[in-house]
């Protein structure tokens, strides 16, 4: 892991898939939760939600294409797959940092 980046393994139907979740990504401004209202957190709770729900989606899509022998699809399935990955856990430690001021 080197200053830039910092690495996530999302576990999916046994299968590991590692990606890198850019620093500046979890820069947060502290004082943001002084003025946040309880439904502003509930949204982004609900966006998390939705986020690994798609991401999983996608992931299921990408495996059954490869049993398709479809590469290409089962490529940019995993991709796309990732890279929500990768925006629903920047959202979970926004979340975190909310929760714990």
């Amino acid at each position: 892991m080197n200053v830039t980046e910092i690495s996530a393994i999302k576990s999916l139907n046994g299968r590991d898939t590692q990606v890198s979740i850019p620093r500046n990504y979890l820069v947060f401004q502290p004082y943001i939760t002084e003025y946040m209202q309880s439904s502003t957190l509930n949204k982004l709770l609900q966006a998390y939600d939705q986020l690994q729900q798609i991401a999983n989606d996608l992931y299921e899509a990408a495996q059954q294409a490869m049993e398709d022998e479809n590469y290409t699809d089962s490529s940019l399935l995993e991709s796309r797959a990732n890279r929500i990955f990768v925006e629903a856990e920047n959202l979970d430690v926004l979340i975190s940092e909310l929760e714990g001021e």
